[in-house]
């Protein structure tokens, strides 16, 4: 049967398929539930069973030549499992240089005895490695690697994180908030193990210098060097994936989560202004300019949301649809910056009451809405309905058109119906029936990109339009200018010059 197998492999033929034509012969050879569970997690791709693989294998002669390469692959998975257990008891004992002897003598023992029983296919591999708490790929030459290698990411990490050797610049930006996750902070990892390692990060310092770089220029000198600084240190191939494929992202994410952190959560206090201050300190961050111009425009645009808030304005009126998830989180958190008062009366006397975000809006939308049907917009200003304005994102599309008819109408309200002067080349006396026309196109803006300003609210604007007959050039034109900065309040927060 082993034979038959052999000369069918050397055909093609797929081990399945060997299987299920030949599994009543089989099951007289080795145990059927083994072979059908193993076949079975071969064709889904899932796990192996690691006692099944040892029983069939061990059955017979068929069962080792049919499961050979099965078995090789749970060897090596037992091999990595025991590596990594083995580097957490060195980890737990801080590193002491007899018991890293020791544990290098032990698996160069094991390495040799898997490349004798067919572990020699598994050279020049990509492997999986865990360095300052992050997964990267590294080209691996054999099998001795998989072990060294483990080790000095677990030394190097320690090392890192508990400031035993010089850091390098993306490091530095990594450690500036807090400390490496899931490596110990203080390990006392000793120095016999740090020279070559010490003494390679002091030349890699040496060819990036002093000056600002950004991380991508780090990458180009550190690969530019790359022979150079492998030849001190062998194990530096790892900070030279690290910076590659890992650095940046990593140094990104952070402070995208800063720039979070500087927004208000549901139950925080954090004025708008102080939100900026927070984030404009952010964007001139070192690690922020590092990342390059796609990041500091990530956060640009942040500033630029926050700060037409500050403005009274829609913080998403020239965004497009499709933003990005980092964008939708930030925007969230502006739901924050939305805060609706009301009185409520106690047996304790009158108690004020704070609503924030989606909440406190639709509490002031119902409150607005039930006075509407009740009075109308009699006595509603302009400050009653910016909150409509500013955080218009947050309302549905049928609140948002009722939302706008009452910011109309309002504005409607204060330019009034009584005839305007319109200023021309000509004589400025000269009237003409009707809003001017500056009054008609502030008020189609309405429709559009109408929601309120967070500032003080505008003042009444119909005695600034209404003017006495006989008056003079000057006296019309300082009423008109006046009128237009009112109305440049409620749209642009600030009047223009």
């Amino acid at each position: 049967m082993a034979h038959h197998w052999e000369q069918a492999r050397t055909k093609g033929l797929q081990r399945h398929n060997f299987v299920e034509a030949n599994f009543a012969s089989l099951g007289l050879l080795m145990d059927r539930t083994d072979v059908r569970m193993t076949i079975d997690a071969l064709k889904a791709n899932t796990d192996l069973d690691s006692m099944a693989i040892s029983r069939l294998s061990k059955s017979s002669t068929t069962g080792c030549k049919l499961f050979d390469d099965c078995a090789v692959k749970m060897d090596f998975k037992n091999f990595l499992e025991n590596i990594d257990k083995r580097l957490n008891d060195l980890d737990h004992l801080d590193f002491n240089c007899q018991d890293v002897n020791d544990f290098k003598r032990l698996m160069s023992r094991t390495t040799s005895a898997m490349k004798h029983h067919g572990q020699k296919y598994f050279d020049k591999k990509a492997a999986k490695l865990t360095f300052l708490g992050s997964s990267i790929e590294l080209p691996l030459g054999c099998l001795d690697d998989e072990w060294s290698f483990r080790l000095a990411a677990r030394v190097k990490s320690a090392a890192v994180n508990a400031g035993l050797v010089r850091r390098l610049p993306w490091e530095v930006f990594l450690l500036e908030k807090d400390k490496i996750k899931g490596v110990r902070e203080t390990c006392p990892v000793p120095k016999e193990l740090l020279k070559d390692i010490d003494n390679c990060r002091e030349a890699c310092l040496g060819f990036l210098g002093t000056g600002s770089m950004s991380i991508s220029d780090m990458k180009r000198v550190c690969n530019h060097h790359s022979k150079a600084l492998v030849s001190l240190d062998r194990t530096f191939i790892l900070d030279i994936q690290f910076v590659n494929d890992e650095a940046e992202t990593l140094i990104a994410a952070g402070v995208r989560e800063e720039v979070l952190e500087a927004l208000p959560c549901q139950d925080e206090d954090v004025k708008v202004q102080a939100a900026l201050i927070k984030l404009e300190s952010i964007k001139a961050l070192r690690r922020t300019l590092a990342c390059g111009p796609k990041l500091e425009s990530e956060v640009t645009g942040i500033i630029g949301m926050a700060h037409a808030i500050s403005q009274g304005l829609c913080p998403t009126r020239n965004l497009g649809e499709n933003l990005s998830a980092f964008y939708l989180a930030c925007l969230k958190r502006m739901e924050n910056f939305c805060i609706h008062t009301t009185v409520a009366t106690t047996a304790k006397g009158k108690e004020v009451r704070l609503q924030r975000g989606h909440l406190g809006l639709q509490a002031h939308f119902k409150e607005m809405k039930e006075a509407y049907r009740v009075n109308g917009l009699a006595g509603k200003t302009l400050n009653d309905v910016s909150m409509f304005r500013t955080f218009k994102w947050m309302l549905g599309r049928e609140e948002q058109v009722e939302t706008d008819s009452w910011i109309t109408s309002i504005l409607r309200q204060h330019v009034g119906p009584q005839p305007t002067k319109e200023l021309t080349n000509g004589d400025p006396t000269e009237a003409k029936e009707g809003n001017t026309a500056l009054a008609c196109v502030l008020l189609g803006q309405t429709t559009s990109s109408s929601s309120s300003s967070s500032t003080a609210p505008p003042p009444s604007l119909k005695s600034s339009l209404s003017g006495k007959a006989g008056s003079t050039k000057a006296t019309k034109e300082a009423v008109m200018i006046t009128t237009r900065e009112n109305m440049m309040k409620f749209f642009a927060a600030k009047p223009k010059s």
